[in-house]
């Protein structure tokens, strides 16, 4: 039985050959600042928390003791860097794939 949610995206993602996994990340982010995005250390611990609590701004903010208009600047930043409104479902959990796939990677090398 899988213990916790990210489990199940772990095992779906972790069953894509290495292959895959580039093609897919290459796909989506041609012509976009992935690069950009993941060497942004704060952006990605915010993208993380956001995550983590939700989608839920309030909650976010009260965790990472962050002024609510700060986390909705950074918000909008990410946005703007790669398309992905993570204030939105399917966004979000796009990020969350991307993001997984990108981990997996860098494991693998």
């Amino acid at each position: 039985m899988i213990e916790n949610k990210t489990e199940i995206l772990d095992n779906i993602i972790s069953g894509l050959p290495l292959s895959r996994m580039e093609y897919l990340k290459d796909e989506f982010f041609s012509g976009t600042k992935l690069k950009e995005l993941l060497k942004n250390e704060e952006l990605l611990k915010t993208i993380h928390a956001f995550l983590k609590n939700d989608l839920n701004v309030l909650k976010t903010s009260k965790q990472t003791f962050m002024h609510r208009n700060t986390l909705l600047y950074r918000l909008q930043k990410i946005k703007k860097l790669v398309g992905l409104d993570i204030r939105h479902f399917e966004d979000a959990l796009t990020m969350k794939i991307l993001l997984k796939l990108n981990e997996m990677e860098q494991k693998s090398l």
